[in-house]
């Protein structure tokens, strides 16, 4: 109150660390987020990139505690703060995206049904991930949304093309084909993958 009485420079940064500061509370509510949220949204063009993309990191890592409490309230609010902090991750300091910040929207991205905001991501963001891992990133998005999307068949074909002995989330890939063959009633291709699984 004292600082914006007096009308001193970088009152509004110091508000949105307050209010984050409130926020990370044990005992903060869902109230205190959005204290938090719109205090960062009405001064975020004051602020430069870096600190934006500190910021939304900050709002990441708040959201994703708060969801494994209270998936319902939080999923929405994550999946937004997400899109925040891939559109100003190249102020990261990272050379690539990592593969963890890129599977996590990709399943919220699905689990709220934003379809064709989903294929542009992954046709953007695939390329920024290091480049071992983009085309399997790259055809499993495709077969993980095609599945959402009902496209059984195209699922599989897309899950075909991924490099399984280079493929760091094998076990998802498998949980994918084998819902895809269970949904197309392929029960014998199911059952030959879960003899597969075994092994």
């Amino acid at each position: 109150k004292v600082l914006k009485e007096n009308s001193l420079n970088d009152v509004n940064l110091l508000e949105i660390y307050h209010k984050m500061y409130l926020t990370l509370d044990e005992s903060a509510t869902f109230e205190d987020y959005l204290n938090f949220r719109n205090s960062f949204f009405n001064n975020r063009d004051s602020l430069g990139k870096n600190e934006q993309y500190i910021i939304t990191t900050l709002m990441v890592n708040v959201l994703f505690y708060k969801h494994l409490k209270d998936r319902t309230k939080y999923d929405k609010e994550l999946f937004e703060a997400f899109k925040i902090l891939i559109s100003l991750y190249e102020y990261s300091g990272d050379k690539y995206l990592r593969a963890v910040v890129y599977s996590s929207v990709l399943r919220l991205a699905i689990q709220f049904r934003e379809f064709e905001w989903t294929e542009k991501y992954i046709e953007e963001y695939s390329k920024k991930l290091e480049p071992d891992h983009r085309d399997n990133m790259f055809y499993y998005s495709n077969a993980f949304l095609s599945f959402a999307k009902g496209q059984f068949e195209k699922c599989l074909q897309y899950a075909a093309k991924v490099n399984f002995n280079t493929f760091q989330m094998k076990y998802y890939l498998r949980d994918l084909q084998l819902c895809a063959h269970y949904e197309l009633s392929h029960f014998e291709s199911a059952l030959s993958l879960i003899d597969a699984y075994k092994h």
